[in-house]
């Protein structure tokens, strides 16, 4: 990794990039998110060499976030995008980090992980398997507390129509307790 003097401004460049990256995506600025992710990966490069494997807490911390977020970005860009065989590819690269790492992804990380290799999943036509993951994942965030992604995998439960009535209700019960939380729930066409 580099030296302790780069490293706090090395993640901090990163993680600016990929939020911003993130943003333009939510505003369908493709050709800006792009952009933002690839000068994110060129500031991580030395990371996404190494094996996630061979990775310390301290690589985590400086770079690993970095390019599982930067992963996750670029696979939800490429849903948007329209391509969903790339949006696979870097989901299922964002799963074998995780899984390759053995200090420093958290909880939600892994869960985050999980969900977006579903909606891949489903935006090439695997509704079902979709299906089957976004369920074990919402009940997994609500045993941890964490409701935006217990709201999102009840998302893509009634994206890919297989939500139950029930949990239909609850869908409409988390945004009600996200909205009053303070989550702000606006598409590109309201800004």
């Amino acid at each position: 990794m580099t030296g302790d003097s780069n490293r706090w401004p090395r993640a901090a460049l990163a993680d600016a990039l990929i939020g911003l990256a993130a943003d333009n995506l939510g505003l369908l600025r493709f050709g800006a998110s792009r952009r933002l992710l690839d000068r994110a990966r060129v500031v991580l490069a030395d990371v996404g060499a190494r094996d996630p494997a061979q990775w310390s807490a301290d690589d985590w911390d400086d770079g690993g976030r970095g390019w599982l977020r930067m992963l996750w970005v670029r696979s939800e860009l490429a849903m948007y995008s329209g391509d969903g065989q790339t949006a696979v590819e870097f989901a299922q690269n964002a799963v074998e980090t995780v899984a390759g790492v053995d200090s420093g992804p958290t909880t939600r990380h892994r869960i985050k992980t999980d969900l977006i290799a579903a909606a891949a999943q489903a935006s090439v036509g695997n509704s079902t398997g979709a299906a089957e993951v976004a369920r074990i994942l919402a009940r997994r965030a609500a045993d941890e507390g964490l409701l935006p992604l217990q709201w999102a995998a009840s998302s893509l439960l009634q994206g890919v129509g297989a939500a139950s009535t029930t949990e239909r209700d609850l869908h409409v019960q988390l945004e009600t307790t996200l909205r009053r939380k303070g989550m702000p729930f606006t598409s590109a066409k309201d800004r």
